[in-house]
């Protein structure tokens, strides 16, 4: 396990996700996955194999986020890494 000390203030998620807005594909879950916003909200669609989910996402830091799952009956939350690359 790897800890890393997250800042006192999370950026705004609307800052920290603008450059997440896009198409994704992960193949370990052989899943597709849409991120964008609805009205002010962070957004993680995916489908594949295993279902559908829909998540909210709120920045803890520039490269990780919260993931509520927005099902009422099967709520849960996780942690999304993201890696950044330059293009």
């Amino acid at each position: 396990r790897t800890y890393r000390r997250l800042p006192q203030d999370p950026p705004p998620t609307g800052v920290a996700g603008r450059t997440l807005e896009g198409r994704y594909y992960c193949a370990d879950l052989d899943a597709h996955a849409d991120i964008s916003f609805e009205d002010d909200a962070l957004l993680l669609a995916t489908r594949g194999v295993f279902g559908r989910r829909r998540w909210r996402l709120a920045a803890l830091s520039d490269t990780l986020f919260s993931m509520t799952a927005l099902d009422p009956h099967a709520p849960m939350v996780e942690a999304m890494t993201v890696e950044r690359h330059a293009s």
